[in-house]
């Protein structure tokens, strides 16, 4: 199976022994039958190039293989799924927390196979360095609020499995002392 972005291209390949080999890839919309020759880019050869457009999704993909005596085999059928687009779709917000309690930065995304860096800085125009804190492969990211890190700037890296990557946008973390916070009035 195949799960690429769209407007990429998905790559189907076969292998095969024997004498004098000839190749034909079928398309079909389900497993069960209705298979018909493909004319796509290697259609006659071991590897089909299948152009991922939004009508393709969900298609299957098999190759028949003949050999020099006239013997057939047919590939088990895989399919050709396009990969949801990578989008951010909550950013993390500002923290401002008690000093040694425990910050918490989210990231909300949307896409297949999701990986997650988090970063610091000590300013929102570079310097980023990952993270090893606790979360920093989620999306939520738990930082301990130590007065050192007061001030600091946190992002969070996304990548989708084909590669693509987002950066989420910067929230800055404020350690309150103490004197700075106020315990409600009983």
């Amino acid at each position: 199976n195949q799960s690429v972005a769209e407007n990429s291209t998905a790559v189907f390949k076969v292998a095969a022994s024997g004498n004098g080999l000839k190749y034909q890839w079928q398309w079909s919309k389900s497993t069960t039958g209705g298979w018909t020759d493909t004319t796509l880019t290697g259609c006659k050869t071991s590897t089909l190039s299948v152009p991922a457009e939004s009508f393709r999704n969900g298609m299957y993909y098999r190759c028949v293989v003949s050999d020099a005596t006239g013997k057939q085999v047919v590939t088990n059928a895989a399919q050709l799924k396009l990969a949801a687009e990578l989008n951010i779709t909550g950013q993390p917000q500002n923290q401002s927390v008690a000093e040694n309690s425990t910050a918490v930065f989210k990231v909300a995304a949307s896409g297949d196979g999701l990986k997650y860096q988090w970063q610091w800085s000590k300013s929102t125009t570079g310097g980023w360095t990952d993270t090893t804190l606790t979360g920093c492969k989620t999306s939520t990211l738990s930082v301990p609020a130590e007065s050192f890190r007061n001030g600091m700037y946190y992002r969070c890296v996304v990548t989708d499995q084909n590669g693509k990557l987002l950066i989420s946008n910067v929230a800055k973390l404020t350690i309150l002392k103490t004197d700075e916070w106020e315990l409600p009035i009983m």
